[in-house]
């Protein structure tokens, strides 16, 4: 069975209503917890990184070290908890 959604894009199913964005933190701008929205705003240009690495001005093995990656752990982990509660409601 073939997906109707373009590759790359993610699928959010909320009351029977998809939403189609190539962006995760345009679907966490609506969720009310500033904390999450945060979270999202910081991860958003790792993401663009991730998926583009000539999006990075340099090597991007380059330009994270311990403590940045930590952060940005603990910061993906809020978003992971957010979305699960939100499943389970």
């Amino acid at each position: 069975m073939r997906s109707s959604t373009p590759r790359g894009h993610m699928t959010i199913i909320e009351n029977a209503y998809h939403v189609c964005t190539n962006q995760p933190f345009n679907v966490l701008m609506d969720v009310g917890e500033e904390e999450v929205i945060d979270a999202a705003v910081e991860l958003n240009p790792d993401y663009a990184v991730a998926r583009y690495p000539d999006a990075a001005n340099g090597v991007p093995a380059q330009m994270y070290n311990e403590r940045i990656a930590r952060n940005r752990f603990e910061k993906a982990k809020l978003i992971v908890e957010f979305c699960r509660r939100r499943l389970q409601e």
